[in-house]
């Protein structure tokens, strides 16, 4: 009985570490916005960054913490972003946009384009006006 029941513990503690490892290399956040593009919180959802997903990881595109609100369609990804530190402790400044001109072919290869910003609320009004930018309609209400 007394060999059941240490049986039984050692496998209780295996499945026990097994799962906290698993969990260890997970994302706090990682949701799919397009093609290989994911939102991800790496320890919480404060470092949202925008990154391109492949089986070695994910590379970010150059905008960093803290991402509340992001867009796309066929021709562009936007992104708002509200600066933070790497903890995620936003910095106070001014919110900043940015966006993406999509490239199919490279997404298709599981490539990424190239981030342009910083642009302030007004400078970006204006581009957006002139490209015909998607709306930020995937937001973390929560990051604001």
């Amino acid at each position: 009985m007394r060999r059941v029941v240490h049986a039984f513990l050692a496998v209780c503690l295996a499945l026990g570490l097994s799962s906290c490892i698993f969990e260890a290399f997970g994302f706090a956040h990682d949701q799919k916005l397009v093609g290989p593009y994911h939102l991800v919180g790496v320890d919480t959802p404060e470092q949202m960054t925008l990154c391109v997903r492949d089986k070695k990881g994910c590379t970010g595109v150059g905008i960093e913490a803290t991402v509340v609100a992001a867009g796309y369609d066929s021709r562009f990804i936007v992104v708002l972003r509200k600066p933070a530190n790497e903890f995620g402790q936003t910095l106070g400044t001014p919110d900043e946009y940015w966006f993406i001109q999509r490239d199919l072919a490279a997404e298709a290869r599981g490539e990424g384009g190239d981030a342009m910003g910083p642009f302030t609320a007004d400078e970006y009004a204006g581009l957006a006006e002139g490209n015909d930018f998607p709306e930020l309609s995937v937001v973390f209400e929560n990051l604001r």
